[in-house]
């Protein structure tokens, strides 16, 4: 999370602006003669705004699917081990 810096009489004078960064994922650190007393974080709304910010950062891409409609059904499995075993392997005299 990218954190920025302000002294108090900077924040009152753009207290929009830096209000909009912090609704973009900003942090701000309020400074009161050079020391920290405050911190002001975005609200963090649910799970899937992790991956809405990995993605902006490029860490991931976002599907199309909704996470809530994804169906996973169990795995048939109809191969058998003869299925994956082969001949084609001469026997090999082992001493």
């Amino acid at each position: 999370m990218r954190s920025k810096q302000v002294k108090i009489a900077e924040l009152k004078t753009h207290l929009s602006a830096l209000l909009r960064r912090v609704g973009k994922g900003e942090r701000l650190v309020v400074l009161d003669r050079d020391r920290p007393i405050a911190e002001i974080l975005p609200i963090a709304r649910d799970v899937s705004d992790v991956f809405v910010r990995l993605a902006r950062e490029g860490g991931c891409r976002l599907g199309t699917q909704r996470r809530s409609k994804i169906r996973i059904s169990a795995l048939r499995s109809t191969a058998r081990l003869e299925d994956f075993v082969t001949d084609e392997v001469p026997d090999a005299d082992l001493p």
